[in-house]
């Protein structure tokens, strides 16, 4: 099953047409049924000018959209704590390198 984008309606996958709105997917139709892109304005067999109103092209859908900004701030998240071990590990090695070259140890 599809869904329209006019009207929310379901149609199944074979429909060229919404049954509820009347609104063609994903293609423009002349009277003569002839299958035309989206951005055509006549009819590539016949030349008629009368082509179907294709259903409006389908927003980024927001779950998507969630699942991006999800991925990326568990990116940034794993970045931060890259960095800050590091740094932690870093201090550790310079504090070992002081004390070895003092001979004293710190607090």
């Amino acid at each position: 099953m599809k869904q329209c984008h006019a009207c929310k309606s379901y149609s199944p996958d074979a429909a060229a047409f919404c049954s509820t709105c009347g609104s063609s997917f994903a293609a423009k139709f002349c009277p003569h049924l002839h299958f035309n892109p989206l951005a055509a304005q006549y009819c590539r067999t016949c030349g008629s000018d009368q082509l179907s109103t294709p259903h409006p092209v389908s927003p980024p859908r927001l779950r998507v959209k969630l699942m991006l900004a999800l991925l990326i701030a568990s990116v940034l998240v794993l970045a931060l704590a890259f960095f800050f071990t590091t740094l932690q590990r870093t201090r550790d090695l310079d504090r070992d390198i002081l004390v070895r070259m003092t001979h004293t140890r710190l607090p």
